[in-house]
């Protein structure tokens, strides 16, 4: 539930004054509905919170922060769902102590300042693919030969644009569209009944996929066919495709317990935060719903863009 114009109506002046700023400010950067809508939920939760306490929200310490933090684990929330709230009262806290301390010359705490995202338990299964290992496993497939070809074009879909192998398997030939400048790939995502997801390819990160296009050729049925002998041509089966890429992780020393296939989508979704993308776009990219579902992928929450 987003915090409603009648509840904005009930905060003290002041208050009220500075959280129209904040929501113009992000307004005018361009942000997206979607995530103006995860910060306003954030401050939500950190508002009711300090006013049960009676507490203004625009004096509250690093203790009271603490406090409120706290609560929302006590409520067995999710790692990712207290981050992202963070977030988002990080980024009120930040413009209210920048915009105060340029108006009155003041320094003035941040009372979020010290205070770290939550860490998820360390165990194996959250072992993640390194940038290195993505490029051994491409290093495993990087003759011409049509198997490595093929092998190369699903790698790259999995560890570069976050699909899944059921993802990778439902893609048609027919979903696959060529443009002037890039290529755009329809995709039925997990738990959907028909297509519901846009990939989109530049020039240069199609390459792959149109090496084993110019191999596969047009005839109609899946993307990934089978390349063996007593089945050539077929469908590839979803087994096959977790089979396959399986094996070529083996092959390149970097598939080792706690890192499954499925841990590509992680590197995935990490790798294209790192280099820039807002976590907007990174949510389309892998097709969630809720920035929930992204952020349970992240291994270092950040400001959503």
């Amino acid at each position: 539930m987003i915090l409603k114009e009648a509840e904005i109506l009930e905060l003290e002046e002041e208050t009220r004054a500075w959280y129209s700023d904040w929501i113009d400010d992000m307004g005018d950067k361009l942000l997206s509905d979607s995530t103006i809508y995860a910060y306003k939920e954030g401050f939500r939760s950190c508002y009711k919170y300090l006013s049960v306490k009676k507490t203004s929200i625009l004096k509250a310490k690093k203790t009271d922060i603490e406090e409120w933090l706290l609560s929302l684990q006590n409520r067995k929330l999710s790692v990712s769902t207290i981050n992202l709230r963070m977030v988002a009262a990080r980024s009120f806290y930040e413009y209210l102590t920048n915009k105060k301390q340029a108006k009155t010359n003041i320094h003035i705490i941040n009372p979020m300042d010290g205070i770290k995202s939550l860490k998820r338990e360390a165990d194996t299964k959250r072992a993640q693919f390194t940038d290195d290992d993505i490029e051994r496993a491409f290093d495993a497939c990087s003759d011409n030969e049509p198997r490595s070809v093929r092998d190369r074009a699903m790698l790259f879909l999995m560890a570069f644009r976050g699909l899944r192998t059921i993802e990778v398997e439902s893609v048609n030939i027919k979903d696959v569209h060529h443009y002037p400048s890039f290529i755009t790939l329809e995709v039925q995502s997990k738990g959907s009944r028909e297509i519901d997801n846009l990939v989109r390819l530049g020039t240069h990160n199609a390459r792959a996929l149109n090496d084993w296009i110019e191999i596969r050729g047009s005839k109609s049925g899946k993307l990934f066919t089978s390349l063996s002998r007593s089945n050539f041509g077929d469908d590839l089966s979803l087994r096959a495709i977790g089979d396959t890429i399986r094996r070529r992780l083996k092959i390149a020393g970097v598939y080792r317990p706690g890192k499954s296939v499925h841990k590509l989508r992680y590197h995935a979704i990490n790798s294209a935060l790192r280099a820039g993308a807002s976590l907007t776009a990174v949510k389309d990219m892998a097709g969630h719903k809720t920035y929930d579902g992204t952020m349970s992928y992240v291994d270092q929450p950040r400001e959503l863009h």
